[in-house]
Order: structure tokens, then C-alpha cells, then sequence
């Protein structure tokens, strides 16, 4: 109940207790007359009602201005000096109360106001000191950060939860999300993949093969090995190839509490192996002439010992000119190749959907040759593979079946057969015999025109992989090959990788590491600290305020609060096409004029990436009820329900400052101290909101209000929660 609702309640109490004294008074009275006199009494009460009427209702209008002024000048100031103080307490040292009321009052509210400068100038000194006391520490965090943020390996680090510590940006570059040079949404089949701190990495890597090379950590910890680390390769970004080096983080028990991964686009090693195999052929290829004359001129001068002196001087003018001719190939071909590395790689462990996503990615660009794959069972699987051999091998391979077939377009489906996966290739077409299969097994491999020093029977064969023809009478698809691969053993069943959870003694400063707090259980949402939550804090521009009447939204723009930071650098920012005419009353609003959203992604592409991005995150905005309400009127056409909890800023600044008439976003952040900037931009409006949401949580926890649950159930007692779009 309001405090002036409290305070007329009070009022009215007073007024009913001195109308019913002055009742009792008037039968007291009543009683001590005669009834002649009170028969006299009652005539003259009856005759002057009239004037008994006005002079009670002016009694009654002077007592009501008399409680109006006492409210004005004393209760209402009084409530409104302990909510500002509690503002000046809290999050905004520089908030001065208003002068207002009697003038009591007032030279209270004056003496605050000194009392709040001394309190400003002290916490100023005490932060200067602090900030002069971080000074060091800030620069080496920064430098550290820096050079963390530059390397040119991708740097990912992870809790023992799966959750998202630290990236940097070329973590992101490797596993998150590109976006186009025209700002356009890129479809992508790996759509799953959203890097961004709290969030899980099982997203970006597969969970099976984290866990596997965990398991192979923990049996090198066990044996005491002293460089227990782990490697496995990983689909990225654009079909490219990524090995992934897995280090564990130890507590001071030697116990795993995460997990770095530091990752490297191997496709740059393979091309520089495939730089150096070019550079063998074509030493080899022009070495074969030269060696081939020159042999031929000594076997001449050796058999023939009777030529003339001219014969002999032409002959061993062609050796000059050869041995001549070799050298200036070997300056030629080498001077460009002294400073490579030759890489040879093992075969390491990988999904066979990654493998087959990379071999389908470059089948692609090498050969224009479509192949769609299809997964008979949702099991995955692992193989061990050496990427750069089998691609080969595979282009290969499709390059000898189109050049029998002429055929581009193939399909296949992967089954599991006990130690093997079984991979069937088919296409409309000539089929081929198995002969001619092993025939090219004898080959060696030839790829954009470069012969390699190895057969494709000797890299099926290092793989312990075996090809079978099969061609049928079914005309719909009478021509297969069945490739044989077989399968790692399975990962162990005893896996507790996210049960491990110990704090670690001490941790590096640069990086969010308060995650590692985090109970291995999560419990229900609601009954989390808001302090624990991670929060997508959004808002919308639309083309007017009717949701049901067609009006369309046109911006879109969120931020995220993972551990109580605000993460600037985590934004979501979209324009939307409305497909529909933008009304100048809201391009006044919000400037977005028409051409600006031409060509960009409709609500349907927008609305599914920006349910990914806040997911498993609170939903947090001012006056929210009006943008959920936009979101929820494209259920149906988008397919996208957000299920995530809400809180609304505005709901919760009434929670605080129950006294204050207007909760407006630009009124709240002036109270609150918060900037605005960017005002009625989707992204500055949700970045507005977010600072005040980081300032109301404490103001929130000193109403006892600390978890989501009791911010909900007090949310909900406020006027504005009845209001409906």
C-alpha cells in the first residue's frame, strides 16, 4: 500500500473518531433534556438542516485541505527524502534531494544536501585512492588482455561446467558467428554457434569429443604424465579445419577445474604441404629430363672411347649446360621454400559428421560437385583421420567417377555396422565395375592437375578403409560405391566431467573466473540471486504502438549481464524490413527512414537469430509488456516462442521509488545517474536499460527482494503490471 493511500487511511480514522464523539457527546445530552426540550432541539435542527449541512461539508473541505497540506509539506517529502537517500547511499553519490515542504522540512532537506556533498567528497577521495591503488594492476591486466586478444591462435577457456570464461577474438573469428559484409543474417548449417561469455562451449565444440579428450587427460594425470594434454580436430567456420590443443586447468589439488583450448586453422598447414609436394614434383618432374641426358651423354663418351674431339666436346658441353640447368631449377624452386615447415599429421580423432562436412565443403570448391549426406541414426560417431590425405584421396576419387560418369550431383547416407561405418555414395548413372575400382586404387593421386607421390589405395589403405562397388538394376539410383571406415572404440561410460568443480586457490585477474563459484547443480530459475542470473536486456522500434493493428517492428537491440557485468562487446544489433510503409510520426521518434531497412533480413530471419542469442537468459527491458507483445504476435509466423522470464525496469523502479509519479526510462536514469545515450535507438535505449537494471538490484536487495522469484511476485503488486498491449 502507497504511503499516501496509508495516510488517508489515517485521516479518514480521525474524522470518523471525532464525528462519532461528537455523537456520543449529543446523546449524552440528549438524555439530560426534558422532552420538551428535545422536542425544541429537533425543531430547530429541522428547521436550520440547511445551514447544519454547509457548515459540516465546509468542516469537512477544510479538514480535507488541512490533511492535503500536511501530506504536501510533511509525509510526502519525508518519504520521498529516505527512497533519495537510499538512491545517494547506493548507486548515485551526486543525487540531491528536492527542497520541498514546510519549512521544517526544508533546513532538514538542506542539512541532507550537506551531509550528501560530504559523503560525495569523501567517496570521491576514497575512489581516487583506489583508483590510484589499481593503477598497476589495471595496466598489467591490460597488457596481459591485450596480448591474450592478439595471438594469432584461437584461445578459449571453459569451467568445469562447459561454461565460457574467456575467448578471444580470434577464438570468435574460428567458432562464432560471421556476419556478412552487408549486414545480412548468413545462414549457416553450424546456426547453433553463439560464442559469448557464460555461455556453454558445448555448443561450438561437441560434447563427445570434449569429453574424450577430458578422459584422456585425466588418464595421463593419472599416470602422472608430465604434458597431459590433448588434441583433436573440429569443424570451423566455412568448411575450414580446426585442431584443437586442450590443456587442463588444476586446482591446487591437482583436480580439473577447466579447460583451455587453444585452436589453429590447420588448413593454412595443409596448404603449406600442399606447397611443398608442388615443390617435389616439380623437382622431380624437371630433374627426370636433365639426369636422362646427362646419362645418356656419359654413356656415350664411356662406349664409345673412339669419338672425335669434337663429338666428345659437344657431349660434355651438354653436361655443363644439364648440370647447369639443374642447379638454376634447384635456386629457382627452392628460393621461395627455405623458410617452410614441413607438417606431418597423425591421425587424430574427429566426428564423422565434421569429416564429412569438410570433404562435402571442398568437393564443392575444388570440383562443383554437390553431395548431400544424410545420417541414419542421431548416434555420433568417431573416426581417426589425417584430413589432408583423405581430402585428397576423396576429390580424387569424385574426379575419376565424373570423368566416367559425367555425372555431378551424388547422395549418400552413413549407417553403423558394428566396427564400421558404412558410407553410400550413389548417383544417376553409369555405374562402376570393381575392377576399375582397384585400377585406380593403383593410381597415384592427381589433384588440380598436381601428381602427388602416393596412390589412392595407399591412403584408403593407412586409413583402414575399404572401397566396394555395387552397381544394381534400380533405375531411380542403379550405381553405388560403399566405403568402409572404421569406428573408434566408443568413449567410456564413467564420465564425470561436469561433476568436477573445485575452486581454484588462486586465479589470473584479467578475465572473468567468478563462474568457477558456480554450483555444479544449477536449481529452478526462479529461485536463483539476481546477481546469479545472466539477463539479455533488449529493445524494439517498431512503426507504431498497435501490435494487433499491424504495426511492424523495424529495429531490434539487445545486450547481455553475465555475472553482473555488462557485456558492451556481446551486443545484438539488426534493422528489420516491416514490409510495410514507416508512418513520419515514428520515423520522428526513432529517425529510421525507409530506405535504411530496404533489403535487410525480414522478422522471420531476425526473430530466430535473436531467440538464439537470448537464450537461457533472462529477458529484461523497460516497459518490456510492449515489446513482448510485438514478439508474440509473430509466434505464429515465425515459429519462435520466447519462453525466457521477464522483468521489466519499469515495474521495478516503481518496486523502489513507490512514491515517485513518473517511471519514465529518461526520468529513472536521471535519478539513477545513468547516461543517455543513443536515445530511442534500439541498442542505446537496451544499453540504457541495462545500467539501470545493474543499479536497481542493490536498491532491490535493501527492500529484501533477491531472488528472480520475489522480484516477479513484487513486479506484479505494481499499477503499471495491469497494463495491457
Amino acid at each position: 500500500m502507497k504511503t499516501k493511500t496509508r495516510f488517508l487511511w489515517f485521516a479518514g480514522l480521525i474524522l470518523l473518531s471525532i464525528l462519532v464523539l461528537f455523537y456520543i457527546l449529543y446523546l449524552l445530552l440528549r438524555q439530560q433534556l426534558t422532552p420538551e426540550d428535545q422536542l425544541i432541539v429537533a425543531q430547530l435542527i429541522k428547521n436550520h438542516a440547511v445551514y447544519i449541512v454547509i457548515a459540516l461539508t465546509a468542516l469537512l473541505a477544510v479538514f480535507g485541505f488541512y490533511v492535503e497540506w500536511v501530506y504536501r509539506n510533511y509525509i510526502s517529502p519525508v518519504t520521498k527524502i529516505v527512497e533519495q537517500i537510499e538512491i545517494i547511499n547506493s548507486v548515485n553519490p551526486s543525487l540531491r534531494v528536492q527542497i520541498q515542504g514546510s519549512e521544517d522540512v526544508k533546513r532538514l532537506l538542506h542539512l541532507i544536501n550537506r551531509i550528501a556533498d560530504r559523503y560525495e567528497s569523501d567517496h570521491i577521495r576514497v575512489d581516487e585512492r583506489v583508483t590510484a591503488a589499481k593503477t598497476r594492476y589495471e595496466t598489467e591486466r591490460n597488457i596481459l588482455a591485450t596480448v591474450m586478444s592478439e595471438l594469432p591462435e584461437g584461445v578459449l577457456i571453459c569451467n568445469a561446467e562447459g561454461q565460457i570464461l574467456f575467448y578471444n577474438r580470434q577464438a570468435k573469428k574460428l567458432l562464432g558467428k560471421v556476419k556478412r559484409q552487408d549486414g545480412k543474417i548468413e545462414p549457416t548449417k553450424h546456426h547453433r554457434r553463439l560464442i559469448g561469455i557464460g555461455r556453454s562451449v558445448f555448443r561450438l565444440i561437441d560434447k563427445d569429443v570434449i569429453v574424450l579428450a577430458v578422459e584422456e587427460i585425466m588418464a595421463k594425470l593419472q599416470k602422472q604424465i608430465s604434458n597431459p594434454i590433448s588434441h583433436f580436430a573440429v569443424a570451423g567456420n566455412n568448411g575450414t579445419l580446426l585442431e584443437a590443443e586442450v590443456f587442463p586447468l588444476l586446482s591446487p589439488q591437482d583436480q580439473l577445474s577447466g579447460i583451455i583450448f587453444i585452436l589453429q586453422d590447420i588448413s593454412r598447414k595443409i596448404s603449406a604441404d600442399n606447397a611443398e609436394l608442388s615443390l617435389l614434383q616439380t623437382l622431380s618432374r624437371n630433374f627426370r629430363s636433365s639426369l636422362a641426358s646427362i646419362t645418356s651423354a656419359i654413356e656415350l663418351i664411356s662406349d664409345y672411347p673412339e669419338l672425335t674431339i669434337d663429338h666428345q666436346e659437344q657431349l660434355k658441353q651438354i653436361i655443363r649446360e644439364e648440370s647447369a640447368k639443374l642447379g638454376k631449377i634447384v635456386d629457382n624452386e627452392l628460393h621461395d621454400h627455405t623458410t617452410r615447415i614441413q607438417f606431418r599429421w597423425p591421425l587424430m580423432p574427429m566426428l564423422i559428421e565434421n569429416v564429412l562436412d569438410s570433404l562435402t565443403h571442398r568437393l564443392k570448391r575444388e570440383l562443383d560437385i554437390d553431395c548431400d549426406i544424410i545420417m541414419q541414426e542421431a548416434t555420433s560417431h568417431f573416426i581417426r583421420v589425417d584430413s589432408y590425405s583423405l581430402g585428397l584421396a576423396i576429390s580424387f576419387l569424385f574426379k575419376k567417377i565424373f570423368t566416367a560418369t559425367r555425372v555431378k550431383t551424388f547422395s549418400g547416407s552413413v549407417e553403423s555396422e558394428k566396427e564400421y561405418l558404412k558410407l553410400y555414395l550413389s548417383w544417376k548413372g553409369p555405374g562402376i565395375r570393381i575392377d576399375t575400382l582397384r585400377e585406380w586404387e593403383q593410381l597415384k593421386i592427381i589433384v588440380n592437375n598436381e601428381e602427388y607421390p602416393f596412390s589412392l589405395g595407399e591412403i584408403i589403405g593407412h586409413h583402414h578403409i575399404e572401397l566396394l562397388a555395387i552397381t544394381t538394376h534400380n533405375t531411380a539410383n542403379p550405381s553405388h560405391i560403399v566405403i568402409y571406415i572404421p569406428k573408434m572404440a566408443p568413449v567410456g561410460a564413467n564420465r564425470n566431467f561436469r561433476k568436477i568443480t573445485i575452486t581454484l586457490g588462486s586465479r589470473p585477474e584479467f578475465y572473468d573466473f567468478d563462474l568457477f563459484k558456480q554450483a555444479g547443480q544449477t536449481p529452478e530459475v526462479e529461485n536463483r540471486l539476481l546477481t546469479d542470473l545472466s539477463y539479455t536486456i533488449f529493445d524494439t522500434e517498431t512503426t507504431g504502438l498497435d501490435p494487433m493493428g499491424g504495426d511492424e517492428i523495424v529495429a531490434v537491440g539487445a545486450v547481455r549481464i553475465v555475472n553482473s557485468r555488462l557485456l558492451r562487446a556481446e551486443t545484438f544489433e539488426q534493422l528489420v524490413d516491416p514490409g510495410r510503409d514507416i508512418p513520419r510520426e515514428s520515423i520522428k521518434i526513432h529517425g529510421i527512414l525507409p530506405d535504411m531497412v530496404q533489403g535487410q533480413p525480414t522478422i522471420e530471419q531476425v526473430l530466430p537469430a535473436f531467440h538464439q542469442y537470448a537464450e537461457n537468459t533472462v529477458l529484461v527491458g523497460h516497459n518490456v509488456a510492449f515489446d513482448m507483445r510485438m514478439l508474440q504476435v509473430k509466434e505464429e509466423k515465425t515459429g519462435i516462442t520466447m519462453i525466457n522470464p521477464v522483468l521489466d525496469t519499469l515495474h521495478l523502479s516503481a518496486v523502489v521509488h513507490p512514491s515517485h509519479d513518473t517511471h519514465t526510462l529518461t526520468k529513472v536514469a536521471r535519478r539513477l545517474g545513468v547516461s543517455v545515450i543513443g536515445r530511442h535507438t534500439a541498442l542505446g535505449d537496451a544499453l540504457t536499460t541495462a545500467e539501470i537494471f545493474l543499479k536497481l538490484i542493490p536498491l532491490l536487495a535493501e527492500k529484501h527482494i533477491f531472488t528472480l522469484k520475489e522480484a516477479m511476485i513484487a513486479s506484479r503488486k505494481t499499477y503499471y503490471s495491469r497494463l495491457r498491449y
